[in-house]
């Protein structure tokens, strides 16, 4: 196969017999894993909704509180909490809004600690306002535990995935998680769901080029070839086929499912094209849908883009050197 060729996954390209026998087997067991993969998905999530179920917080009853002299100190306590107080309340409303602690209880609390401050009992109002601030850490604390749960699970999930898919989106995930992370009070359980439903396409992303790489090198194998899978970079899966004397073929699936890029020696012997010709007509049984795009970067014509489907390999001969040559 001489020089660099590329070839596009094209699904306007009519399949027939079986090849398109071959593509809806692949395509309804994607449909099938697709569907496990949300249903297990959700299970995960509910199991980590149960194992963290929240409550709001209930604010105890405070208990009874021995009045005590007031000074010049305790005056000006007062004052200053008399000052806040309309912060304090606007601060645990909306914890209330977020689901962290009881409405009512809270309610209660907060008129305790203004008719406190208002009849000077320091006391009472400083032991509410600490009764308050306890069943908010224990809000925030559930609240926390549950989030991180999530988190968790998402980043074991980016963890499996992360060898297989390109950086920048392995970048982006992160960025998402952390973004929802930082949304902790609200506990934007759409948010979650959302990016675990782009995992999963990601995840039917990597298990449909893995097939198309497992087809192709199968393909080559078949007309005599040895060819393997050599790894997977920046989420392209490589192939490597030895189909020159002393040099090899490096062909490389793209992650976004849309080319295949072939990069061999320059010189083709007539028996390397017949049988990368009978390769790839192998591989497009299994229902792929190629065109032959470029060659060495050069745009190929409308009349040479499915060459590789003829199955005269003498008759493609002639035409590729007509190709080349221009003309």
């Amino acid at each position: 196969m001489s020089g660099s060729k590329v070839f596009t996954f094209d699904p306007t390209i009519a399949l027939t017999g079986m090849a398109l026998h071959a593509y809806k087997e692949r395509q309804q067991h994607m449909h099938d894993t697709k569907i496990k993969t949300e249903l297990a998905t959700q299970a995960r999530i509910d199991g980590i909704n149960i194992e963290h179920q929240e409550r709001a917080v209930i604010v105890p009853s405070q208990a009874k509180q021995l009045s005590i002299p007031i000074n010049t100190d305790s005056q000006f306590k007062i004052k200053a909490l008399q000052s806040k107080i309309e912060q304090i309340k606007r601060e645990y409303r909306e914890l209330v809004e977020y689901q962290l602690l009881d409405s009512q209880t809270v309610e209660k609390a907060l008129c305790k600690v203004e008719t406190a401050l208002s009849s000077n009992e320091l006391a009472v109002a400083e032991t509410q306002l600490q009764l308050l601030d306890d069943a908010r850490i224990l809000g925030v604390q559930l609240r926390h535990a549950k989030i991180r749960a999530h988190v968790e699970y998402l980043q074991a999930r980016i963890r499996n995935l992360q060898p297989n898919i390109p950086k920048q989106i392995v970048l982006d995930l992160e960025k998402r998680v952390s973004s929802y992370r930082n949304d902790w009070m609200q506990c934007d359980t759409a948010q979650e769901i959302h990016i675990h439903a782009y995992i999963n396409e990601l995840e039917a992303q990597v298990e449909q080029i893995q097939i198309a790489a497992d087809n192709l090198v199968d393909s080559w194998l078949e007309v005599g070839y040895d060819a393997r899978i050599i790894g997977i970079d920046d989420g392209d899966i490589v192939i490597q086929v030895a189909t020159h004397d002393c040099a090899n073929t490096e062909i490389r699936i793209q992650f976004t499912g849309e080319k295949i890029d072939l990069l061999a020696p320059s010189e083709e012997p007539e028996l390397c094209t017949d049988r990368t010709f009978a390769a790839l007509r192998l591989f497009q049984q299994q229902g792929y849908q190629l065109q032959w795009t470029y060659w060495d970067g050069n745009v190929i014509p409308g009349r040479w883009r499915n060459l590789y489907s003829n199955t005269d390999s003498a008759s493609v001969r002639l035409q590729m050197h007509q190709a080349q040559q221009g003309t």
